[in-house]
C-alpha cells in the first residue's frame, strides 16, 4: 500500500507540473486550428478586397480631379475620405495579407509588424476625422444655411485637410518608436503596443468620433423635419427656389448619414471586441481571431462609400460613366447636371 501510495503521490506531483505548463499550452492552443483556417480565409478575402476598394475610390478621386464642377466643399471632404480608403487598400491590406498567410519571411520582421498596426490606425483615424468633418459640413448647411459660405470656405477646408494629414503622421509613426516588440518578439497587437495607444488610437478615438457624428446628424434630421414642414408651406406660396435648396441640402445630408450609419455597422463590432481582451480573460487565439474578423469587416467599409455615391448621387453616377465611357458623357452636359445639385 505504501508503494502504491508513493506512486500516486509522484503521479500527482507530475500532474501538477504538467498543469503548470503543458495543460496551459494545450488550453491556449485549443483554438489554434480555428485561427489558422480563419487567417488563411481572411488573407484571400483581403487580396480580393484590394481591387474592389481601389476601383471605387479611384473613380471618386479621378472624378473630382477631372470635373471642376464636382469640387464642392462637401465633395472635397468626400475626396479626402476616398484618399484615406485608397491608402488602406494600397498599403495596409497587402501587409495584412502577408501576415494572414503566415509567410515565414515576414513573421520576424519587426517594422513590418509594427507598420501593419500603425497603418490601419492611421487610415482609420483619417476616415473618422473626415466623416466628422462631413457631418459638420452638413450640420452648417442645414442649421445655418445663410452662414454656410462664410463658415466653410474652400481655403478653410483645404487647411483642415492638410492639418488632418499632419495629425495622422504621428499616429502612424508613434508605434514604430513606442512598442515592446524587442522584449516580446511576437506580432500581437495587444502585447507589443502600449495600452494607452491601443485604447486611444483604435477604440477611444472611434467612440468619440461616432458620438460627435451621431449628435450632428440627430440635430440635422430634427431640423430637416421642421424644414420639410416649412417646404410644404412655401410650396403653397410658390417659393420654389427655397424649396429646391432645402431639398438639395436635406438629400445630401441623408446620403452622408447613410455613409455614417454603414460606418457604424462595419466598425462597432471591432470597437466592442478589441477592449474585451483587456477586461475579460479569453483564449489568445480566439481573441485574435475575433479581432481579425471584425477588423476585416471594418476595413471592408472602405469599399462601400463609392457604391453609395454611385447609387444615390446622380452627379457621381454620371461622372463614373463618363470616366468608364459607358457611354461617354460630354463635359458640358455633366457640368449642367452638377450645377443643379
Amino acid at each position: 500500500m505504501s508503494d502504491s501510495f508513493r506512486n500516486r503521490m509522484i503521479d500527482i506531483n507530475n500532474l501538477s507540473v504538467y498543469d503548470n505548463s503543458s495543460i496551459a499550452e494545450s488550453a491556449g492552443g485549443k483554438f489554434k486550428d480555428f485561427r489558422n483556417v480563419a487567417d488563411f480565409v481572411l488573407g484571400i478575402l483581403c487580396v480580393l478586397l484590394i481591387p474592389c476598394i481601389c476601383f471605387g475610390n479611384f473613380l471618386v478621386i479621378i472624378s473630382l480631379v477631372k470635373f471642376r464642377r464636382l469640387r464642392t466643399i462637401t465633395y472635397t471632404l468626400v475626396g479626402s475620405l476616398s484618399v484615406a480608403d485608397s491608402l488602406l487598400a494600397v498599403i495596409t491590406l497587402p501587409v495584412y495579407s502577408l501576415f494572414y498567410f503566415k509567410l515565414t519571411f515576414v513573421q520576424s520582421v519587426k517594422y513590418l509588424c509594427l507598420f501593419k498596426f500603425s497603418s490601419v490606425c492611421a487610415s482609420m483615424s483619417a476616415s473618422m476625422i473626415n466623416l466628422v468633418a462631413i457631418g459638420f459640413d452638413r450640420y452648417v448647411a442645414i442649421l445655418h444655411p445663410l452662414k454656410y459660405k462664410t463658415i466653410l470656405t474652400h481655403k478653410r477646408v483645404r487647411i483642415f485637410i492638410v492639418c488632418m494629414w499632419i495629425y495622422i503622421v504621428p499616429v502612424c509613426i508613434l508605434p514604430l518608436v513606442w512598442n515592446s516588440y524587442d522584449e516580446i518578439q511576437i506580432c500581437d497587437y495587444f502585447k507589443i503596443l502600449p495600452l494607452a495607444y491601443t485604447l486611444y488610437a483604435a477604440f477611444f478615438s472611434i467612440g468619440i468620433s461616432l458620438v460627435v457624428s451621431l449628435y450632428l446628424y440627430i440635430r440635422i434630421f430634427l431640423v430637416a423635419r421642421q424644414q420639410q414642414k416649412q417646404v410644404r408651406k412655401d410650396s403653397l406660396r410658390g417659393n420654389h427656389r427655397i424649396d429646391k435648396q432645402m431639398e438639395k441640402d436635406t438629400k445630401s445630408a441623408k446620403v452622408m448619414a447613410l455613409v455614417l450609419f454603414l460606418f457604424y455597422i462595419f466598425w462597432v463590432p471591432f470597437t466592442i471586441v478589441g477592449p474585451i481582451k483587456y477586461s475579460v480573460k479569453i483564449d489568445n487565439d480566439l481573441s485574435e481571431t475575433l479581432k481579425n474578423i471584425t477588423l476585416f469587416l471594418a476595413m471592408s467599409n472602405s469599399m462601400i462609400n463609392p457604391i453609395i455615391y454611385c447609387w444615390l448621387r446622380r452627379e457621381f453616377r454620371e461622372a463614373f460613366r463618363s470616366i468608364c465611357c459607358i457611354p461617354s458623357l460630354r463635359n458640358a452636359e455633366l457640368s449642367s447636371l452638377v450645377s443643379r445639385y
